[in-house]
Parts: structure tokens; sequence; C-alpha cells
């Protein structure tokens, strides 16, 4: 993951080549596609940095057999940069909030399970929108996750004034659910990632403000533990052992 790609801005210079959604490829800015609009409220006749500027273009694949088409929206912000006379000028920077369909931000696996997919995709698209938005999805798919391992999502909680009745089904929060998937699977190696991806998700979902580096940094995190657990390495070991102990 290249976090540099998603912290910049459109300007003069040109946006970098962020991943196809639908083949990894290069998406390039199409320029003639490009077209801004302040508000007829919000014009005059003098030049004001903070005037309202409205934009949208499209994104197209650089790779000829996708071709792929990536709509853009956002806002025309100005900002001051130094000329190479050592003066100050104003610069349109272009800063989107909607892309559809969204950039890959991280590289998924192909063995990662469909509904966990459906909610990465979705933060992608929710990452332009608002950050706590997107940390909250990547919190149900941390659900999505422990559904596909099996991991329980009730359990029966006596009551301990009077254990010879019967106990209540009681939800156990995703904690609880992390903490099952490690005694599931056999080890806590994922534990910590996990925990700190429920954690930040856990703002997003509080409606508690997430920054823009508290989310990339997510990100960076859930891509390893989604290459671990579900990045396809060939057979295992153990499958050749048995497939050639069938031959006996």
């Amino acid at each position: 993951m290249k976090k540099s790609l998603w912290k910049g801005a459109l300007n003069s210079v040109g946006w970098p080549f962020l991943p196809c959604p639908r083949c990894n490829g290069n998406l390039r800015m199409l320029k003639d596609t490009l077209k801004s609009k302040i508000p007829r409220y919000a014009r005059t006749d003098h030049f004001d940095p903070n005037t309202p500027d409205r934009f949208v273009m499209l994104l197209e694949c650089a790779n000829t057999a996708c071709g792929e088409v990536v709509s853009v929206a956002g806002e025309v912000w100005q900002d001051q940069e130094v000329t190479p006379e050592n003066e100050l000028e104003w610069v349109p920077t272009y800063r989107p909030y909607y892309m559809r369909p969204a950039p890959p931000i991280v590289e998924v696996p192909k063995k990662t399970p469909v509904e966990v997919v459906k909610e990465v995709k979705l933060s992608f698209e929710l990452y332009w929108v608002d950050y706590s938005v997107c940390a909250s999805r990547l919190r149900t798919s941390l659900e999505r996750m422990m559904d596909h391992f099996g991991v329980a999502k009730t359990r029966i909680q006596k009551d301990t004034k009077n254990p010879s009745k019967p106990g209540k089904r009681r939800v156990l929060d995703l904690s609880a659910r992390i903490d099952k998937f490690a005694k599931k699977v056999g080890t806590i190696e994922h534990s910590e990632t996990l925990h700190a991806l429920r954690t930040i998700g856990n703002l997003g979902a509080h409606s508690s403000k997430v920054s823009q580096a508290a989310i990339l940094d997510a990100y960076q995190l859930y891509e390893r533990a989604l290459e671990d657990l579900f990045k396809d390495r060939g057979e295992s070991t153990k499958d050749i052992i048995k497939r050639l102990k069938a031959h006996r």
C-alpha cells in the first residue's frame, strides 16, 4: 500500500496514477472531462480564495483491454504555491469527495470471502466521503470475517443469582468474537491486529472523529491481515502429503 497515493489532490501538475477498480491498472485523468463551476450566488468581480467551487471529472484505465471509467466529483480549493520567481500565486486544487467505482486502497486477495470483500469495497467509496463512516465499514467487514470462520455471534449467559434457571442468549460483541476466533484457529497471531482495527472501527461507529492518518494506518494493517489470512500460496504441505498417501 502506498499511502502517498491517497493523501494528495489534483492540481495543475496532475493526479497520481490510482489503481483501477477492475483490473488494477493505472487510472489517468481525462483532461477534457474536467469541469468546474462557481454557484451563481457566490460569483463576484473580485478574486476570493474562499469562494465555493464544484467540479466533476472522469478517470480512465490506461489498460486498453479494460478502459474502466471512474466518475469523480468534489470541490475546488485555492492553495498558494511558490513560483520559480519566488512569488506566491493561487493555484486551484481539486479535492474529490466522491469516486465510483472507487479505486482499491489496498489489495484484496482473491480468496477473501465475498461478504468481507463487499464491505471493504464499500469502505473504499466512503473513504472519499467521511473517514469515520469508512472506518465503521471496516469494522463491519471484521464481523463478516468472523462469520466466515464460524465464530459464534451469541452465547448463553447464566444468571449468577439463580444458576438453576436456564440461561439467556446474549449477543457477543466484536471484541469477544475476535478472542473466540483466536481459540478457533489455534493462534493469537492475528488478535492484536484485529483488535486494533476493531478499535478504529468503533470510533467510526460511535460517530467519533477519525483522521485520514488513522484510517490509512488501519488500511495498511488490514491489508497485511488479509494477506496472512486469505493469500493463495498454493497447496499446503499437508495437502500434498495427504494426496501422496492416497496413492498407497
